[in-house]
């Protein structure tokens, strides 16, 4: 068993990505990183993948939307997307980053997935043609699992982070995934006998 098994990233926390290159290993450019002797694989979202046609977000449902790699012509399934689609089957968890807007030399960890399904969709390449674009729905897995409290309080930016910016993530970002837990943990209440009432509109 290798130490890299034995780290416990923390949602909201920066790290520069050549260091966590330097410790694990895998690609230092694109989304899609895969160490070899890694019981993970790096995957990065931000806004410079809007200029390969790449554009990911959360669903109403607490699910992450996440574009497959591959900048001309149809995605599939090799490199990265493989490892994406067979991370169970191999064993390997899904880490998920997020770019820092103002350095991209530094990622804001978002917290641990895992895949559940995939869909194509048009989309252009670098190029501006048209191609058939893989597109991930994974789900949150760990600490922002829509049952725990740690996705209203991690989207919040009240996790740990670092002083190279606050919050994390967009507004519609929190307000979809807050959505997701709020309906999530109502949902569990109900159904163990309990009488729900709700502030979120209403104030307090």
């Amino acid at each position: 068993m290798n130490e890299s098994t034995d780290i416990a990233f923390s949602p909201g926390q920066v790290y520069r990505r050549r260091e966590l290159h330097d410790r694990f290993g895998g690609q230092r450019q694109g989304g899609i990183s895969t160490p070899a002797k890694a019981p993970f694989i790096f995957l990065i979202t931000g806004d410079s993948g809007k200029q390969h046609g790449y554009s990911d977000e959360w669903t109403d449902e607490g699910v992450f939307l996440y574009s497959g790699e591959g900048q001309h012509g149809d995605m599939r399934f090799v490199g990265g997307n493989r490892a994406i689609r067979d991370n169970l089957r191999n064993g390997k968890a899904l880490q998920v980053f997020e770019q820092d807007k103002k350095d991209k030399r530094f990622l804001r960890y978002v917290g641990e997935m895992e895949y559940a399904r995939h869909t194509f969709r048009d989309a252009p390449d670098t190029d501006g043609k048209q191609r058939k674009a893989i597109v991930f729905q994974l789900r949150p897995v760990g600490t922002l699992s829509p049952d725990s409290a740690a996705v209203a309080a991690a989207l919040a930016g009240e996790g740990p982070v670092s002083k190279r910016g606050g919050g994390f993530g967009s507004v519609e970002t929190n307000r979809r995934v807050e959505k997701a837990a709020i309906e999530f943990v109502t949902h569990q209440y109900k159904e163990d006998g309990w009488a729900v009432h709700s502030v979120e509109e209403g104030g307090i």
